[in-house]
């Protein structure tokens, strides 16, 4: 008699029956990723909103619309520990559900980092966005800093005690 110890191979093997535990996985990870997938859709609307804030160079909208993502971002992180004890082992748990099960799973995981790329990309274009700004509105303080800085010297300078004075003094 011999005993099988390895997972099923899904092109050769028959899948194994689908168990109570393994639906209650599947049914648990969809929730989780429908809570992830709600909040990146969440994420991505700051995200998009954030360049026009930037270009309008609105500081207190800006500094609202980040405190906003940071929040969504805080519960994003929140939720991680279970996402990844969820997808532990995915792969293996996979073969033990329906096959159109496990396709499902696979899209939503691949669709989640697909967003959260979209968003990393969007954000790293924000950043080069408040750099640029950030450098103008330095150029523009030296400029006005340097004006006021000239005018003061200018008002500063005393007037010749001999200003109605001939060449000899």
């Amino acid at each position: 008699m011999v005993s099988r110890t390895t997972m099923p191979n899904p092109n050769t093997d028959a899948a194994p029956e689908a168990t109570d535990s393994d639906n209650d996985w599947a049914n648990r990870l969809r929730s989780v990723l429908d809570a992830r997938s709600a909040l990146l859709v969440e994420l991505n609307a700051a995200s998009a909103d954030q360049e026009a804030v930037i270009e309008s160079r609105d500081t207190a909208s800006l500094l609202e619309l980040l405190a906003g993502r940071q929040r969504i971002v805080d519960r994003f992180v929140a939720g991680q520990p279970e996402l990844l004890a969820l997808t532990q082992s995915f792969d293996e748990r996979l073969v033990t559900v329906a096959p159109a099960a496990a396709d499902e799973l696979r899209l939503r995981m691949r669709q989640l980092s697909e967003g959260l790329a979209r968003i990393t990309q969007r954000d790293e274009a924000a950043q080069m966005l408040l750099r640029q700004a950030k450098d103008e509105t330095h150029a523009e303080m030296m400029r006005t800093n340097a004006g006021v800085g000239a005018r003061q010297a200018y008002a500063g300078a005393k007037p010749s005690s001999n200003m109605f004075a001939d060449r000899r003094g």
